[in-house]
């Protein structure tokens, strides 16, 4: 539910925002909604309490399963070569395990042979500008610029030990390319990768993220599409500890233009 009323204010407002005379143009508008069965894999450690947290694997210790869920890219564009991008999901990863080693998560430890509950929840909203040098019908690259905003909350819990849970929220400067290429007016090839290193404030780490996908047009202003979808982020916070996860898979959604 809460995804769903995410998305669709998001879609809204970007609706509205093509509306308005000022936007006025061809493909002023471009939405995409996607479904992205993500696999999941990577580390954590959650320090707390003055102790270092034990770094887990989120499949093998705790037993987070893979979650498949929407998302929405938008492309608004404003003067000439420039376009306003936006992206957003949201998602929460859940599982249940015996341990087979201590784990100190947040300054309790849950100990070997004890039954543990987990939940990880990730949000990741981007807002980049991207200004295209070469600005053709049937060819258009970008470079962008902008940020991600990125939300972790893990937690973990059991019946003896109780229920233990942190996150953080951290917004992240991103640079990248991206690249359209339309052969023919029903047919588009998109390609986006974009990253940074980042050392600035409580946050340390890198994130990269890419999108290959190809859209259909059945109609002028409806496709149906698919492709390939990653995103990798090894992060430091220093009231946290490190997430280090990969989430990839193939998506299929829709996308509409006007």
């Amino acid at each position: 539910m809460r995804t769903t009323r995410h998305i669709l204010l998001f879609a809204l407002l970007c609706v509205a925002l093509a509306a308005s005379p000022v936007l006025a143009g061809t493909d002023r508008l471009k939405l995409n909604l996607s479904a992205w069965p993500a696999a999941l894999s990577g580390e954590e450690r959650v320090d707390g309490g003055g102790l270092t947290g034990t770094s887990v694997d989120l499949q093998d210790t705790l037993g987070l399963d893979n979650q498949t869920f929407p998302e929405v890219h938008v492309a608004l564009k404003l003067l000439g070569p420039v376009r306003l991008l936006g992206s957003y999901y949201t998602t929460s990863y859940e599982g249940e395990e015996t341990l087979t080693q201590s784990v100190t998560f947040n300054g309790a430890t849950y100990s070997s042979s004890e039954q543990v509950s987990s939940q990880m929840d990730l949000d990741l909203g981007r807002l980049l500008f991207s200004f295209s040098p070469i600005n053709f019908k049937r060819v258009n690259l970008g470079l962008m610029l902008g940020a991600d905003l990125l939300k972790v909350k893990s937690e973990l819990s059991s019946s003896s030990t109780g229920q233990e849970q942190k996150d953080f929220t951290a917004p992240v400067p991103v640079v990248g390319v991206n690249l359209t290429l339309q052969p023919i007016d029903k047919l588009v090839f998109y390609v986006e990768a974009s990253g940074m290193s980042v050392n600035v404030s409580n946050v340390d780490g890198q994130i990269l993220d890419g999108i290959a996908r190809v859209e259909f047009y059945f109609l002028p202003w409806f496709a149906i599409t698919g492709g390939y979808r990653f995103f990798n982020f090894d992060v430091t916070h220093d009231t946290y500890g490190r997430v280090n996860i990969d989430q990839k898979g193939a998506q299929l959604g829709l996308a509409f233009r006007l």
